[in-house]
């Protein structure tokens, strides 16, 4: 019997109808990751990820809207021969949004409306060296942006509401990797000291005016590891903050969350991960006071690195855990809190997908962190339920035959004859979320047909094959 060739595990305990729920999987057989997930006005979604499998070469911007169920609805792809690369989406209003990258190394915006259709894109820098990493509405209708500028530098750009530029700040000596708009018409950012070569560790947050001009600056850390990948403000006026904090065992890192009042002074601190490697990209506060956090996990993993979320009370205290992936990598880059209170999650995959290169990984779970299986609205990137016909077919005088769970189940798989006999058991166990592949000998068997029936839970399925000697 051959081993599960691949798996996924995902602890499912019940789903509520009103939420759908998903996994599903873009791309072609080059590279494609995803950095940003927006929920249209229809319950659908608008990715905003970077391609090489298709478009004009080397990297290009690859935006995919899909409907409520994860289902491709149309894609784009914007850019040139070189390294253009999307970052973030934002929702401008029931049927427009902008998405912010970089094109050559120049800061990029497209306004898009929700059917596709282009409004206009702006191209903005006379140098080669931005890269955006964050984008946010601000309060006068217009956007900001942060980045990275000659691989040491950050900058804070400012345009109207049609992606003019208004202004352009550069500070020294440090890495950008997230912005908010905050009430007071100003900005706060997450910045991890140093360049890209030496990197400073600690988490470090940067609260400026109107016009980006510096007000104060805060600085959290420790003789360990502390990296900062996301702020927001949260809506007591503080300030929430996130990323990842290693242990002293070289290896060992957490997701790291932590909160502060108005003005960057400290209020608590929480870390949440196993004895392995678990990194956070990407966090949010929830609509009940909470927090999600987003990353990969290699504590809690089927195997390398898997998606993992974290959900919180508004004290930081853990609600629910959940893991998703297979044998290989999955790293989650952005989380969307979805108006069904469900949650969307995007990044990449190294197991499944068209080929060996990552492939768009996206999932849309419950308020619990749960996927269901979603009847008839698949499109052949799904996970789900099936039971494949065996090959070869007819046989002799062995076949395999493949099977897919949604969810772990308690699994039978078994052999009838033509009148209904059961000729053997192939499986009777609880088997986790994934793909299998087993071969069944049939040796001392007559030649005829015979049936394989997998139960696994509520599905139940039968084929037919045909030994023939």
């Amino acid at each position: 019997m051959l081993k599960k060739i691949t798996l996924l595990f995902l602890l499912i305990t019940s789903i509520s109808s009103s939420q759908s729920t998903f996994q599903k999987i873009y791309g072609g057989a080059e590279e494609e990751e995803c950095d940003a997930v927006v929920q249209t006005e229809d319950g659908g979604f608008m990715l905003a990820a970077s391609t090489r499998s298709f478009g004009n070469g080397n990297y290009d911007f690859y935006i995919i809207r899909t409907d409520p169920y994860g289902d491709t609805l149309w894609t784009k792809t914007f850019g040139g021969t070189g390294y253009d690369h999307s970052r973030d989406i934002l929702k401008i209003d029931d049927t427009n949004y902008l998405i912010a990258g970089s094109l050559t190394g120049k800061v990029f915006l497209i306004k898009i409306k929700d059917n596709g259709e282009t409004v206009w894109t702006k191209t903005i820098g006379n140098e080669d060296d931005y890269i955006v990493t964050s984008a946010k509405k601000t309060y006068d209708g217009g956007f900001i942006f942060c980045g990275n500028k000659d691989l040491e530098d950050y900058f804070i750009l400012k345009t109207n509401g049609n992606g003019d530029s208004l202004w352009t700040k550069t500070y020294e000596y440090g890495i950008a990797n997230s912005i908010d708009a905050t009430t007071d018409g100003g900005y706060i950012l997450m910045i991890r000291p140093g360049n890209w070569l030496y990197p400073q560790n600690d988490f470090v947050i940067v609260k400026t005016d109107h016009l980006g001009d510096s007000l104060w600056a805060k600085f959290f850390g420790s003789s360990n590891v502390e990296i900062g990948y996301k702020v927001e403000q949260t809506t007591d006026g503080g300030y929430m903050l996130a990323g990842r904090k290693d242990g002293d065992t070289v290896g060992d890192s957490d997701f790291y969350l932590l909160k502060t009042d108005s003005n960057g002074e400290f209020l608590w601190d929480k870390t949440y991960g196993g004895d392995d490697m678990d990194r956070a990209f990407t966090a949010m506060q929830t609509s009940d006071g909470g927090y999600i956090l987003g990353g990969f996990t290699a504590s809690f993993n089927v195997e390398y690195f898997d998606f993992y979320l974290v959900k919180t009370d508004p004290d930081g205290d853990t609600i629910w855990t959940k893991t998703y992936g297979g044998l290989w990598q999955e790293e989650i880059a952005d989380i969307e809190e979805a108006a069904d209170g469900g949650y969307a999650a995007v990044g990449y995959t190294y197991s499944f997908g068209a080929g060996s290169n990552p492939n768009i990984y996206f999932i849309k779970t419950d308020a619990d962190g749960l996927i269901s299986d979603v009847r008839d609205h698949n499109n052949g990137n799904e996970i789900r339920f099936e039971l494949k016909q065996n090959y070869p077919n007819p046989f002799n005088p062995s076949t395999k035959i493949k099977y897919s769970l949604l969810q772990s189940s308690d699994v039978e798989l078994k052999v009838f004859d033509i009148l209904g006999n059961e000729i053997e058991t192939l499986i009777n166990e609880e088997k986790p979320t994934g793909t299998y592949e087993l071969t069944w000998y049939a040796k001392q068997l007559p030649s005829g047909i015979y049936f394989y029936q997998l139960r696994a839970g509520q599905y139940v399925e039968t084929k037919k094959m045909v030994l023939m000697k």
